[in-house]
Order: structure tokens, then sequence, then C-alpha cells
């Protein structure tokens, strides 16, 4: 049965209050605004809502019967949380129409808080599957923004099953990368895209490098063309969508009514197009999008609508991209071992969890005293298809210890992956512990398998409420955010027992549905020539700085930061806060780099109480297995001004 089109929601951006007017005298049904703090558009001072102008949009919103969503979808660090709170006091006495949200810890606050507002599930929180989408409805959300990598069929099957409002972006900016899962602004510059200061790194130019091979021109690579599915709303709607949103806060007034008129009028023409149907067959819906196309700000793309992308998703030559930020380089990282200036007495052992992917990892490791082996279970083409095969089938023939072993659940998991994703752990719950899950979808998944819940990266812990919020969905360990900085982590460190700490391991700053590799070699995706696979493949800045790009069998690309972490500066730190789970991620070391670096860490934790000597001897050996340096965890934020 097809939603009522006058019942379908038009929300439109506003970043100041005469773009707010624009907007509803255009058409819109609802306005989405932030404040002048906790909300994801903040690199410029001049935009967003102070507190009385919020309360005065509320007035006038509600005034012409339209609705107002206020976005807090940050993360929040704990410092912050004492702060938030006010804030979210006062907007639930304004009597907002929502709260749109990132941080999982802010499901938890709001409950404690017994604010009664709805909450909507940000873009941000990657919300790509029905598991996902029924985990948030019963931690007390109202509606899903559905990522924006979605196909209409794939929107159609979550909307089968789960009952929860969806939400869905129609036109506006469009980041190469799955929405919350892009580190690289936190990596290279410590700037959080998940805290609205992103630098946009997708937005600048690279060379492609193909092994020793260079391009000779550069291109923009990662520059996403602008969303518009104008002329795609009533197959959207079929689908299961009930909400339709325009991207834009940072916009003017005039580009914006031209916009959200033109939806308005689609919006219609689907509705009288129904209303003809049923009497004298159907109509054809003007092409709305030719309209739309004279004011553009860069070309446009429909995206994962219709399935994969492609080369056309991006516009290499950059004609229309607009000035956003020259390159950063990665400014310096902390190298060496901060001071020690009392000796560190442990009593209780820190234990040591290794990530791989391929048979002969796990038979070294079994070799080892580790405390878990974690199987990374993303298929990336460098490692073979037929190694993973190999690996799945030593498991499940019984040759590893079950009480060791942790499947981790890929970082993405669209609608489309997830029936193969549970079969495989289906497969596999036998013979192992728990998993590890990326979202909340995969957390939801463990329970009916009898297995144990750890929580990665993926899922962006940054705050004991949302620690609390996950132990209360019996997740035993955690795995921080990695945009924390080491004050941040530390706090974390320090009041929570159930967290494990990534101490070694490539960082994986962005996800992309669009294959860089293949696309701008010119190769077609119906005939994948496995160009991940064949040799090393990196985006390659003015200045030579080199961000690796691995694929996966979905065709998956993961853009690294230039260089590896290792925590081993800092990590006395954490041991003295009481740490008690650490972890290597060593899916793509060969076996004698994964036993080389896991004795090093072993020696460190086995003479962890004469740390001073340990720790200087591990760093040196380990600059010697990393000539191009490594990564450590900032001190502070370095923020943009």
């Amino acid at each position: 049965m097809h939603t009522a089109v006058e019942d379908i929601e038009l929300l439109a951006p506003a970043g100041r209050w005469e773009v707010l007017e624009s907007v509803v005298s255009a058409g819109a049904d609802a306005v989405y605004l932030g404040g002048k703090s906790f909300n994801m558009r903040l690199l410029r001072s001049d935009l967003n809502f102070s507190e009385q102008e919020i309360e005065m949009a509320v007035s006038y919103l509600h005034s012409k019967n339209k609705k107002i969503y206020i976005t807090v979808n940050n993360l929040y660090y704990q410092d912050e949380i004492d702060a938030i709170k006010d804030y979210l006091f006062y907007l639930a006495s304004l009597k907002v129409d929502a709260l749109i949200i990132q941080d999982i810890g802010l499901l938890q606050l709001c409950k404690e808080l017994e604010l009664g507002i709805p909450l909507h599930a940000s873009v941000q929180m990657g919300v790509a599957n029905a598991f996902c989408a029924s985990q948030l409805q019963q931690l007390g959300c109202t509606r899903a923004i559905l990522s924006k990598n979605l196909s209409v069929e794939e929107i159609a099957m979550v909307r089968q099953n789960c009952a929860i409002g969806l939400e869905f972006f129609v036109h506006g900016d469009l980041c190469i990368a799955h929405a919350g899962q892009c580190f690289m602004s936190s990596f290279i510059n410590s700037d959080s895209g998940n805290q609205g200061r992103c630098i946009k790194p997708c937005r600048w130019p690279y060379y492609l490098k193909n092994g020793s091979i260079q391009q000779d021109k550069r291109g923009y690579y990662l520059a996403s063309k602008d969303l518009c599915l104008i002329n795609h709303l009533e197959e959207i709607i079929n689908a299961g969508i009930t909400s339709l949103k325009i991207e834009g806060r940072m916009r003017d007034g005039q580009y914006l009514a031209y916009l959200v008129k033109s939806y308005r009028e689609a919006l219609d023409s689907v509705y009288e197009n129904r209303k003809q149907n049923s009497v004298h067959g159907k109509e054809s819906i003007p092409d709305y999008g030719s309209v739309l196309n004279a004011n553009r700000v860069r070309d446009f793309t429909v995206a994962n609508l219709h399935g994969k992308t492609d080369i056309n998703i991006v516009d290499i030559s950059g004609i229309r991209e607009p000035l956003i930020f020259n390159e950063f380089v990665p400014f310096s990282e902390q190298s060496e071992i901060t001071s020690i200036n009392t000796p560190i007495n442990v009593s209780d052992k820190v234990a040591l969890r290794v990530s791989i992917s391929n048979l002969d990892q796990l038979k070294a490791l079994q070799e080892m005293p580790v405390d878990g082996i974690i199987v990374n279970s993303t298929k990336f083409k460098s490692n073979g298809e037929s190694k993973y095969a190999e690996l799945m089938e030593w498991i499940v023939n019984g040759n590893t210890k079950k009480e060791q072993l942790f499947w981790e659940v890929p970082r993405i998991m669209a609608e489309k992956d997830v029936e193969s994703t549970y079969q495989e752990i289906e497969r596999v719950a036998p013979y192992i512990k728990g998993i590890i899950a990326n979202d909340l979808g995969a957390v939801s998944m463990a329970p009916r398998l009898g297995l144990e819940i750890h929580a990665g990266y993926g899922l962006k812990i940054a705050n004991s409420f949302a620690v609390k919020l996950l132990k209360d969905l019996n997740v035993t360990l955690m795995n921080p955010a990695l945009e924390l900085n080491l004050a941040q982590m530390l706090k974390m460190a320090e009041e929570t027992e159930y967290l494990e700490l990534l101490i070694q391991g490539p960082l994986c700053g962005m996800i992309s549905d669009t294959c860089i590799i293949s696309n701008h070699l010119g190769k077609d995706h119906s005939s994948c020539q496995r160009q991940c696979a064949l040799q090393d493949n990196f985006l390659t800045t003015e200045s030579g700085v080199n961000y690796r790009i691995r694929g996966d069998e979905n065709c998956r690309n993961y853009v690294y930061h230039a260089m590896e972490l290792s925590m081993l500066p800092v990590l006395h730190e954490f041991v003295a806060k009481g740490l008690r789970f650490a972890r290597i991620d060593a899916e793509f070391y060969d076996v004698p780099l994964l036993t080389a670096v896991v004795k090093i860490y072993f020696g460190y934790f086995k003479n962890i109480n004469d740390i001073a000597e340990t720790a200087k001897q591990g760093l040196q050996n380990l600059k010697d297995l990393f000539p191009d340096g490594f990564a450590s965890i900032k001190r502070e934020s370095k923020r943009i001004t």
C-alpha cells in the first residue's frame, strides 16, 4: 500500500533567519536548523541560530503549522556532557518537534533526562539496514534518516522489515564516503567531521598512483557531484520514505527557496499524477531536474539510488568545485616516549588481542600466547578470496579455541549485505566466542546466535552515556572512537573497565561505495580487472603524501591515513589508568611483521614494572619495522580559526 503523497513531508534546511522565512514561503512542511554550538555546521560563525532565535523560530513555525527539528548531531566528549544537558533541557522547554542526533550516548542521556522530545537518528549514524533501524526504534527513536548509500530496492527492504519512520536525502552536497565513518579530517588535522569541523579532504585534488606509476594529471577523484533526486520522488515514496530532506544549511535563502519551490512542485505533480492515474491512467511527470540544472553549484548525480555508483558520481576536472581548503600536510605526530616519572606497578594483566584476515596469520598467532584472535571479516581483494575461504574452513573444522576467537562484522553493513553477513556469522557461531559489532544492527544480531558482543570503533563511542547504553545491550567490551584526543581517551580509560584500546595498526579514514581505482583507470565495473588486488594504489597529494586505497569484494574502497598508528609512546599513561585490554590490527601484515610487532608488545606488557627502558627499546624496534614513521594520538585537538 502506497503512502499518501499528501502525508509526505518536505524538509528544508535553514542557517539564518531570512533563509527560514524563504523556505517556508517556498513550500517546506518542516525546517531543520542548529544552534551556535552542538551541531554539524560549525565552520562559519555567521551561521546557525542563537537561543533567542531558536525560540522565535519555534513560535514562527508552529504558528504556520510547520514543524521544527533541531540538529544536535555531533559526537559529544565527556567534558561536554554538562553543557549539552542544559541545552537539551532548554530545547525541551521550547517544545521543538524533534532532535536530530548522531551520538548513541545522547539516546541514553535523553532517556535519563526524560525530555519527552521525539528523536531522529542522524544520517551520521549510518543507518543502512533494518536491524539497525529496529534497534534504534527500541532505543527511543521515532525516525531514522537513512544512509545516502542505499538503493531504492534496499530502502524498500528496510521499510518491509521495520516500523520506524524513514527519512531520506533527496538533494544537496554528497560525501563520497559513508556518512559518519569518515575520519580523514580528524586524522589529518584533528578537525573532526563528526563534530562539524570537516576540512573536506575529499574536495582536494590528488594524483592517482598505481604501483610505481603516478598519473600525469591531478584530479578530484573524491569530489562527488551534488545529489539530485527530484525526478525520482515517486519511486522513493513508493519504497517507504515519508520525509524528503534537502541538504544545505550553509546555502543562502534565494538558492534554497528555488530548490524548495521546485521540489514542492515536483511532489505536488506526483500527487496529481496519482489522482489522474486512478481515473484516466498515468501521465508523465515533468523533468524538474533540467529546471534545477541552470542554478546548480556542482553537476548532479543520483548516487546509489539505482545501484552501484560509477565514474559519473564525481567530476574529476573539479571545474565546478568551490574552493574550500588547500591541502593540509599532516602535522607532526608524537613519536617519542612521553615522560615517565614514576614506576608503574600493575597487578592486573593487560589482555592482548590481534586481528587477522588469513590462515597463515591465524596459525602464527596460535603459537603465541595472545589472549584473543579477531577475524576481520571484511573481504579485501588484496588478501585473496581463496585465503579467506581457507581460513573459514580451518575454523569450522574445529581447529581453533572457541574461547579465543572473535568475529568482526564489517564497518559497513548495508541492507543488501545483511543476509550474507548473518549466514556467515551463523556458520561460524559454534566455533567463536563473540562478535565485534560496528553498528547497532550487528549488536542486535549477536543474541540471536548466543554470542558475546563487543563494540568496534565504527560505533564511535565517545562518552560514558554511550558506554552505559551499550552495557544495557549486553556489550561487554568497547573500542572508543578513533577521533578522541589523548586526554579524552584517558578519561574514558579511567571511567570504564570495559575499554579496549587500539594500540597498533593502519587507520582507515574513509569508506566509499565508489571504486576510485577502476573508475579512473577507465575500467568497467561489470568486468572488474581487480586493480585493487594486483598492486598498491594511492591517492597522492602535491606535497607527496600517500593515502593508500584498498578494495573489498563489494568494490567498496577504503582510504587509509598516510601513517600507521602506534600508541606505544603514550601507552604507559593508559596502563597507569588501569587499562586491561589492548588490540593490534594486523590484518595486512605478513607473518614475519605480525610476529615481530606482537613480540614487541608482549615484551612491553611483560616488563611493565620496568617500563621506561622497555618502552624505549620497543619504540626503537617499531621504528625499524616502520621506517616511514607512524601516527600516534594527539594530545589535544587542533582547530581551524
